[in-house]
């Protein structure tokens, strides 16, 4: 996406709700219709985007906006591990914890996981709520991005609805928007 564009999405998605662990969802689907019309040449910097990339890309954006089933539609047919990242984001969010955790396994050792990891402590240390800085803590103490060990804490506060359900919801959202940032440069990569 042009990167005016680009920004001007992630404002629109910055400005909703937090981006739920379960269900009910609120798909914002003017949005959703809206970035899938969006021609190509005006979404991207680059003349040819790589087209992994780009499909992930929109995957993203679409799943930032609660429209599951499209982004399932995209992301389902990329090819790539960053593609897997996101199909295992949304079989998360369904929730379909065992399907998640296929998809993250097909993600394999990511390289945006040392981006995510950095920006979901940095989103959780900003937040005053006690789950959050436990949260935070918790997280650190991985070293590096776990898709797993998150699908873990996931399922368990969506089972006993315990008090965490915010505090995760503030680390998937960071990690939709690292994880968007960093697949929207890939667009522009040389690519071998």
């Amino acid at each position: 996406m042009s990167a005016e564009v680009f920004q001007e999405l992630k404002s629109v998605l910055a400005g909703r709700a937090l981006p739920r662990i379960r269900p009910p969802y609120s798909p914002d689907e003017e949005f959703c219709v809206r970035v899938t019309e969006i021609p190509a040449a005006d979404l991207f910097d680059v003349r040819d985007p790589c087209p992994e990339f780009a499909e992930a890309t929109v995957a993203g954006l679409l799943l930032w906006a609660d429209c599951l089933e499209e982004s399932h539609r995209v992301s389902q047919g990329i090819s790539n591990s960053t593609g897997s990242y996101w199909h295992g984001i949304m079989h998360r969010r369904e929730p379909d914890y065992g399907n998640s955790l296929y998809w993250f396994r097909r993600t394999g050792d990511h390289p945006a996981f040392a981006t995510v990891h950095r920006h979901v402590v940095e989103k959780l240390r900003r937040d005053s709520n006690s789950e959050s800085q436990i949260l935070a803590k918790t997280v650190e103490e991985w070293a590096r991005w776990i898709p797993e060990r998150f699908v873990a804490l996931c399922e368990r506060a969506t089972l006993t609805h315990v008090q965490e359900v915010r505090a995760l919801e503030i680390a998937q959202a960071a990690e939709i928007e690292a994880l968007l940032d960093w697949t929207y440069a890939q667009t522009a990569a040389p690519q071998t």
